[in-house]
């Protein structure tokens, strides 16, 4: 891997002009043109105080200028890179169809699919992030790791009869409905998720939910999210077993994986050395090694990774190659 000297710039993309100081929110890869431009305002270097005060409460925060080395060995074309989407590549908004990542984190993800292995493993129906995610990208699952997996099961009949049965027994729960007024059910096929954020009282609304929930026959497994339960029949895996099937299917030397929820926590949780583990927003429960704060960082870093892999294809003669076509 090159080594780059004191006098160049930070940024391993080689027509960067920012110090090392660092400005993720001032750097934007734009395919075709030269040089970086600022976009939303250059960011300060956090003081060494401020650095420790967060070392000593949450997870190190990535783009501390002291773990700038570390994070460019990471970055390279025989890294796996799994991302969420909603919270992680894409805002979280009111309402899930609307979500969409912003054009640079497209293209930029893009760009880093063919370059490098990318899956964006989601709890949303892979059907449904077909068209949110850029075509480059090799591995597109969903349902939390149960659909679209290479080498998955491909009879999911009784998981989706499970999950058919689930919804027809809550909503024929009529008190339920008018005592969690503003509640909703999404059946993804091979989950099921019971959405409270538009309750009157989302706090009651997730009581009565979780209440109910764990009556179905037979027992889901259930995972938390951002203002939902998600209901995972008998039999299923989760991210962390999905991920782990991704490495065996890719061969990857290593794995950087980003996300920001429960969910996520599973597969950052007693992670092996060769997992790089970021937690998208600052937690203060969180088993990911390290932190970004916000979805902008989750872009910018992207585009960043982009640069590191150009770097590491010119300097292997044979690097490991991208998924070309999505799985």
């Amino acid at each position: 891997m090159r080594r780059t000297s004191g006098n160049e710039p930070a940024c391993r993309t080689a027509s960067c002009r920012y110090p090392a100081s660092w400005h993720p929110k001032a750097c934007s890869v734009r395919p075709g043109v030269r040089g970086r431009r600022p976009t939303e305002g250059r960011r300060r270097r956090p003081s060494e105080a401020s650095v420790r005060t967060r070392s000593d409460t949450m997870a190190p925060w990535l783009l501390d200028p002291r773990h700038r080395a570390m994070l460019d060995d990471w970055l390279g074309p025989s890294t796996l890179f799994a991302f969420d989407f909603d919270g992680t590549l894409a805002p979280i908004v009111d309402d899930p169809a609307e979500a969409r990542m912003s054009p640079a984190t497209w293209t930029q993800l893009d760009r880093l699919a063919r370059l490098a292995p990318v899956a964006v493993v989601s709890g949303r129906a892979r059907e449904d992030l077909t068209a949110r995610v850029p075509p480059a990208v090799g591995y597109l699952i969903g349902n939390h790791g149960n659909e679209g997996l290479p080498g998955g099961d491909a009879d999911t009949r009784e998981r989706r009869h499970i999950c058919a049965f689930w919804e027809s027994r809550l909503r024929e729960d009529a008190s339920l409905w008018r005592a969690a007024q503003g509640a909703q059910i999404e059946n993804k096929g091979l989950t099921l998720s019971l959405h409270y954020r538009h309750c009157e009282n989302p706090a009651w609304g997730r009581s009565l939910l979780l209440a109910r929930a764990t009556r179905l026959v037979p027992v889901p497994r259930i995972i938390r999210g951002h203002a939902v339960f998600n209901l995972l029949p008998p039999g299923t895996v989760t991210k962390r077993e999905a991920l782990e099937a991704l490495m065996r299917h890719t061969r990857c030397e290593r794995l950087v994986v980003f996300g920001d929820d429960v969910t996520d926590e599973l597969a950052f949780r007693d992670a092996p050395d060769n997992w790089l583990t970021v937690r998208v927003g600052a937690s203060m429960d969180t088993a990911a090694r390290y932190h970004l704060e916000s979805v902008e960082e989750m872009g910018w870093l992207v585009g960043h990774a982009v640069g590191c892999c150009h770097h590491a294809a010119q300097d292997e003669p044979e690097p490991q190659q991208g998924q070309q076509q999505r799985r």
